[in-house]
């Protein structure tokens, strides 16, 4: 069967996986990890992409998010891992798999993919974001997001509540709906399965209806990625690329 095209295009950005095979290991240690961003500042210099973010914590696999700068993202990616793999001299396949890229549609995109990946785990040299790190020493690999200043109270205000107001930002993009709790964002969902005739469970799980409504909410409301996957029993990265097909 003929592998799926890749989605790209030129000045695109991207959150990037790689994961190794099953019996390799892609970091060893954390000189591996050290010499993995030392590979990346070369391939930087040469084809002049910005990097918005990497997390190496996983000894398995890395994310990166990644602009392309005009240049082809399957050759950045191409020359990144096989001068990983030259160095790690492993036996056998390094990668499991050719690596994965979600194209980011949009700013709002961006930031909720960056919260989605970044945010559940602890900022560290192998574990930065350019968006949190304000009072911290940034890595020199690193690019700054556009207008993150304007954007980082989107990302930081009512965590613990999960809910991410955008009302007074220019990313809200609505000037009357706005369920600001589970409850009503909940009751909403009832209202919605009684006008087509179905059960809030049918509406829930039938996953071309259950879509529908997961792009609704997020119009609409002001609860995070992770409080709306909890109502439809979905892991925030799930939510994520629904709401960024």
């Amino acid at each position: 069967m003929a592998r799926k095209a890749r989605e790209k295009i030129l000045y695109g950005t991207y959150l990037i996986t790689q994961t190794s095979g099953a019996d390799q290991t892609m970091f060893r240690d954390d000189q591996d990890r050290t010499e993995f961003l030392a590979i990346i500042k070369k391939v930087k210099a040469k084809f002049d992409f910005y990097l918005y973010g990497y997390c190496l914590l996983e000894a398995n696999g890395y994310r990166l998010l990644i602009y392309d700068n005009g240049s082809d993202i399957s050759k950045i990616m191409k020359a990144l891992n096989i001068r990983y793999a030259m160095y790690a001299k492993c036996e056998g396949k390094l990668y499991k798999d050719r690596y994965k890229s979600q194209l980011i549609q949009d700013y709002r995109g961006l930031l909720e993919t960056a919260q989605s990946v970044y945010g559940k785990e602890k900022h560290c040299a192998w574990n930065q974001f350019t968006v949190f790190l304000e009072d911290e020493k940034r890595s020199e690999l690193l690019d700054p997001i556009p207008n993150q200043e304007t954007y980082h109270p989107y990302l930081t205000q009512s965590k613990e509540k999960g809910e991410v107001c955008d009302r007074n930002l220019p990313l809200c993009e609505q000037g009357g709906t706005c369920h600001r709790t589970r409850a009503e964002v909940e009751e909403a969902l009832r209202k919605q399965a009684e006008k087509r005739g179905l059960s809030l469970n049918d509406l829930i799980v039938e996953k071309e209806v259950r879509n529908e409504m997961i792009l609704m909410i997020r119009r609409e409301s002001t609860l995070s990625l992770r409080a709306i996957g909890e109502i439809f029993g979905l892991s925030e990265s799930a939510v994520c690329k629904i709401i960024n097909r």
